[in-house]
This record gives structure tokens, C-alpha cells and sequence, in this order.
């Protein structure tokens, strides 16, 4: 019986398909659709609770928050690069952590 080795068999490229972009609902993703429904919330209860003043007065608010769900930076809307995790609780001397030697 003979035996192979790892030599024996040349490595073949892969290619990956692309990756989906595929939203929850109406195209947008799981934080869009949080972010927008704590905004459609706050428009809804500013509005029972103080009528037109009450809209005004909860603005800020629900208008952030739209906002973070819809305007797009780098490629990816602003709720995506806000929480994606990768910079969360650091500082501005993270990057100079990460590498001292810079």
C-alpha cells in the first residue's frame, strides 16, 4: 500500500461568493429596525401625551434617531459603525495600544 502526502495533491483556488446584504424587513437591518421603532415610539407617545408640543418637545429624540437609521458613512449606515464593536470603550490612545510601536 502506498502512502500520499500533503505534497502529493497541488492546492486548488476557492472562490467565495459574495455576501448577502439582505435585510430583516423592507431591506433594512435588525438595528435600523430597532433605532426606527424607538423613534416611531417616541414620536407616537410625544404626540398622545402633549399633542403638537409634546412632537416638538420629543424631536431631538426621534429625529437622532432616524437619522443614525438612514444616513449612510463609509459604505454602512451610521447605526452599523456605531455598535459594530470593534472600538467600543476605548479611548483615543487605543490605536497607539494596539501598536506601540508606531
Amino acid at each position: 500500500m502506498a502512502s500520499t502526502t500533503q505534497g502529493d495533491y497541488p492546492l486548488a483556488t476557492v472562490q467565495f461568493s459574495r455576501l448577502t446584504k439582505r435585510g430583516v424587513m423592507l431591506g433594512l437591518s435588525l438595528p435600523q429596525l430597532v433605532i426606527l421603532a424607538v423613534a416611531v415610539l417616541t414620536v407616537v407617545a410625544g404626540l398622545y401625551t402633549g399633542g403638537g408640543m409634546g412632537l416638538a418637545w420629543t424631536s431631538p429624540v426621534w429625529g437622532i434617531a432616524t437619522l443614525l437609521a438612514v444616513i449612510p458613512a463609509g459604505g454602512r449606515k451610521l447605526i452599523h459603525g456605531a455598535f459594530d464593536g470593534e472600538n467600543v470603550g476605548e479611548g483615543p490612545q487605543s490605536a497607539q495600544r494596539r501598536h506601540p510601536h508606531r
